[in-house]
């Protein structure tokens, strides 16, 4: 008898392991199928592939965010049911951001995204609502806040790769960028009534999920307020203002400051970081004697004076790498651009003229001393939906076409950037 209770417990024991084996597989099968596809190819690059909705518009109707780890509240419930933490961190890092038009119309965005350190991802999402989106996630945003090998970090932190976006756009051609604006970027201490309220992190998601054009966004963004509240010391809130262009080439600078929340039209495509974009314009006016032209001689008293060289028509543009200087150089880059006939030439040139703003190594040491460089720069071209992009230790430029994947769908894909050198060797 007590031989055969023991057999029935031993029964019980099993079916129960196996019933929580199940529950298990159910709950955490897009983790497990995720976790299990990363690859380590070199330090700082992964591959993976993430396989089910993420539910990014169940974030979004349940009303955004309180506060600036929101994004990560809704990861630890949706994927990770509760039972693993999750932040986002900040820091302060310099950018750079452009819009060109070809001369059949098309409008092309894109971005130097300089970071001292950076394990890139570009994540196609496919939500059951709101529209489809490519955007590029910076991995070293996201943390668990435990002490682990980065791989299996990084296994347990892929399924949250969609939340911590820098960059994106959308299937119609909406895209939006995000900008350190460190010194000047407020938010509001508590929610405020009757406003949407979201966190600067949840900005982009807001942009490129539901809209389809520049006019929308401002009309919509009347009903927005961005909003945080008290959270750790391991978390920095992020400082940020952002640039929106839809594929007409209209463009916009967003910024929430302690004096407004102000939405700029661009007249320039440009925008970098510190100060307020309105200051930007008014300190265009400094430099409109630049030229490209080569100057004439002029003559001062009885001496004939010649330009020494190639080039003397920019003479006084500012070469430094601080914000002011990269928004004079990019916007005097763009002024004087040359007709873009293709969309290849678009690309090779648009590319050109971030290398006017590029952060190479060696050049800038933040106050953490940190090398600042350019760890990738991408080019979004809005009317075809493709994305292209290259890194600092990879020149070969690469594209992600997202209309080459089923948009009705509702998995995401990840794309590891490819950061090995990629030579063509001809003999």
């Amino acid at each position: 008898m007590k031989k055969i209770k023991l057999k029935h417990i031993v029964y019980a024991v099993f079916i129960l392991l196996f019933i929580v084996l199940i529950v298990f597989i159910i709950l955490f099968q897009r983790n497990i199928r995720t976790a299990a596809s990363v690859k380590k190819l070199e330090d700082g690059l992964y591959s993976m592939e993430y396989k089910g909705d993420y539910n990014l518009d169940d974030f979004l109707e349940q009303g955004g965010a309180v506060d600036d780890l929101a994004v990560a509240e809704f990861v630890i419930q949706d994927v990770f049911h509760g039972l693993l933490p999750i932040n986002l961190r900040g820091g302060s890092f310099g950018c750079s951001t452009i819009s060109v038009r070809t001369s059949e119309g098309d409008a092309v965005f894109g971005r130097n995204f300089d970071w001292g350190t950076c394990t890139a991802l570009i994540v196609q999402t496919e939500p059951a609502k709101g529209y489809d989106s490519v955007s590029t996630v910076n991995m070293d945003f996201l943390n668990l806040g435990l002490d682990m090998p980065e791989e299996t970090q990084m296994r347990l932190l892929s399924v949250a790769a969609p939340f911590a976006p820098m960059d994106g756009m959308n299937e119609k051609g909406l895209a939006c960028a995000g900008l350190n604006f460190d010194g000047y970027s407020y938010v509001e201490e508590n929610i405020v009534p009757g406003k949407k309220n979201i966190a600067p992190y949840d900005f982009i998601y807001w942009v490129v999920a539901n809209h389809e054009t520049v006019d929308e966004v401002k009309q919509t963004i009347e009903n927005l307020e961005l909003v945080k509240i008290p959270i750790n010391e391991r978390t920095p809130l992020p400082t940020l203002h952002w640039m929106i262009v839809d594929k007409t080439g209209k463009s916009i600078v967003v910024e929430k400051t302690k004096d407004k929340f102000a939405v700029y039209d661009n007249p320039v495509g440009v925008m970098t970081n510190n100060p307020t974009f309105d200051w930007h314009l008014t300190n265009l006016n400094e430099y409109m004697k630049i030229t490209p032209n080569h100057p004439e001689n002029v003559k001062w008293s009885d001496k004939e004076l010649t330009p020494l060289g190639v080039g003397a028509g920019t003479l006084g543009i500012p070469g430094d790498f601080e914000s002011v200087s990269r928004f004079i150089r990019i916007a005097y880059i763009r002024a004087h651009m040359p007709s873009i006939e293709d969309e290849i030439t678009a690309v090779t040139q648009f590319l050109h003229m971030l290398d006017y703003v590029i952060m190479v190594k060696g050049g800038v040491i933040t106050k953490d001393g940190l090398e600042d460089i350019t760890r990738y720069s991408s080019c979004m071209d809005q009317e075809r939906g493709i994305y292209y992009y290259r890194n600092y230790n990879n020149n070969r430029i690469n594209a992600i076409d997202m209309h080459k994947e089923d948009l009705d769908s509702t998995e995401i894909k990840l794309f590891p950037y490819l950061e090995t050198q990629d030579i063509n060797y001809q003999n």
